[in-house]
């Protein structure tokens, strides 16, 4: 059996940013992160979670590469960004390979590559898992398949969260028998998460504090419930005084017993669809 014919690099595919653009982007994440104290890679998603999901403008004076407002719009753009990021998985494989070899002598020098393959991972992995969810929401497949890879979404509910493991305990303590309250909160103190949504419900509630105001130019607003009673009219950000169409109660989703009470130190995670790109073995 004949071994397949290697990829073209990303290099000699049509590259929608150059590779000056990516150095002077890269250079750039590189800078920030550093200045901000997190990881290359934290920082690269955080650049493409607010490119692609929620773009805004950049502060005035503040410098953002090109490169940083690029999403991907085709199949031959996430083919090329899988390209990136088979390279990227290729290579931190091989790094990870060389620390296991030579551990002693290459600990230090693996930790900083490693930081700018990584980048390169979250910067791709990220363009394409937004590419592929923005693609099933609009109708799309669960799955997006290029000839390097492809990338899978599915569908999360939402579901109950601790955030707050005292708080937890002692409404057990109180709210829950003898028996399951040993299920649920063993004797290390450990609140056991999934015990404990089999006995919680995630509910959607009317919030007692905000309202959404929705006006005539069509943009929605979430203001204070008690600032609006009787509203006719509201300041629109782009479009200046308008007309009132609607206000309702904000919608939010909260974890409550089986009395219907809420449950203290659980916030709801609201689930959505999650992508995982992965570069064909």
């Amino acid at each position: 059996m004949t071994n397949p014919a290697p990829l073209l690099p990303p290099e000699l595919i049509d590259q929608p940013l150059s590779r000056s653009e990516l150095v002077e982007l890269f250079g750039w994440i590189d800078t920030v992160a550093e200045d901000s104290a997190v990881a290359p890679a934290e920082f690269a998603a955080d650049v493409v979670r607010a490119e692609v999901l929620s773009p805004e403008e950049p502060e005035e004076g503040v410098h953002v590469p090109a490169g940083a407002r690029w999403r991907i719009t085709t199949d031959s753009e996430a083919e090329w960004a899988m390209r990136h990021l088979a390279e990227a998985e290729a290579n931190r494989a091989a790094i990870v390979q060389q620390t296991a070899d030579y551990i002693d002598r290459i600990t230090s020098w693996s930790a900083d590559a490693l930081k700018q393959v990584d980048r390169d991972r979250a910067f791709f992995g990220n363009h394409l898992e937004a590419y592929a969810i923005g693609r099933r929401l609009a109708g799309g497949p669960a799955t997006l398949t290029v000839p390097s890879g492809k990338v899978t979404t599915r569908d999360a509910s939402p579901k109950a969260e601790v955030v707050d493991e005292e708080q937890v305990e002692a409404w057990a303590d109180d709210a829950l028998p003898a028996a399951d309250y040993d299920v649920v909160v063993k004797t290390t103190r450990k609140v056991m998460v999934g015990e404990l949504r089999k006995r919680v419900t995630v509910a959607e509630v009317a919030a007692e504090d905000r309202a959404v105001v929705e006006v005539a130019c069509g943009n929605c607003y979430v203001s204070a419930a008690g600032a609006i009673p009787g509203l006719e009219t509201f300041n629109c950000h782009e479009h200046g005084e308008e007309q009132v169409v609607s206000i309702e109660p904000e919608v939010e989703l909260v974890v409550i017993d089986s009395a219907g009470e809420r449950v203290p130190g659980m916030a709801v995670d609201p689930g959505g669809i999650t992508a995982k790109a992965t570069p064909a073995s």
